[in-house]
């Protein structure tokens, strides 16, 4: 888990999570998505009862107080990148439409947020595919990586995200977060991934 007293420790909450629930009056939909790069929204194939609701709120990881709630509206997505980037992750689609949330309002922790708080683009959105090729294509990159960072050790990772906060990688069992010590910066993030590599 990310530290969470910190200027950024709502998005970094978010991002350290791959499933939320989706509240549509008394109805739970349960939910895998992904963070969209370029805007910081969430990603998501929802069920059609769900696209049809004009608001709808969004909780991750779940409906406890010291979750992260987003009352959000979904707009609908034509398949594309970003629901590539969802079934990379993820392997499926649950529901039959993809969407974007947008969201309205925010609560984290039972306190009420700027959604710029929790909700921001990765700075490294144009250098991602990049960076997670250079790591993949790395002898052994994704497994050394995590290992330097402390993360435990999965079954045939491959990185399939990164921002300044860390890696989003996905093995056989799944989507693991790994965090970095400290945050990226973007300017030499390159040279730092490679030293890394290299180190390991």
């Amino acid at each position: 888990m990310p530290p969470l007293d910190t200027p950024d420790g709502p998005r970094r909450y978010l991002r350290s999570h791959y499933a939320g629930v989706v509240l549509v009056g008394e109805t739970v939909f349960r939910h895998r998505f992904v963070v969209d790069p370029a805007s910081g929204k969430v990603v998501l194939a929802l069920s059609a009862a769900a696209g049809e609701a004009e608001s709808v709120v969004f909780h991750v990881p779940d409906e406890h107080a010291d979750g992260l709630h987003i009352l959000v509206e979904p707009r609908v997505l034509p398949e594309g990148a970003l629901s590539d980037r969802l079934l990379v992750y993820h392997g499926r689609a649950e529901g039959t439409q993809f969407a974007m949330l947008e969201p309205l309002d925010a609560k984290w922790r039972g306190q009420g947020l700027e959604l710029e708080q929790v909700l921001a683009p990765n700075p490294l959105v144009k250098d991602e595919p990049k960076l997670c090729r250079l790591i993949n294509t790395t002898p052994d990159g994704p497994a050394r990586l995590l290992r330097l960072l402390g993360a435990r050790e999965t079954h045939e990772p491959l990185v399939v995200g990164i921002d300044p906060w860390g890696l989003d990688v996905r093995s056989r069992v799944g989507m693991t977060r790994v965090e970095f010590r400290e945050q990226l910066p973007v300017d030499q993030v390159f040279a730092t991934i490679e030293g890394w590599l290299r180190s390991t």
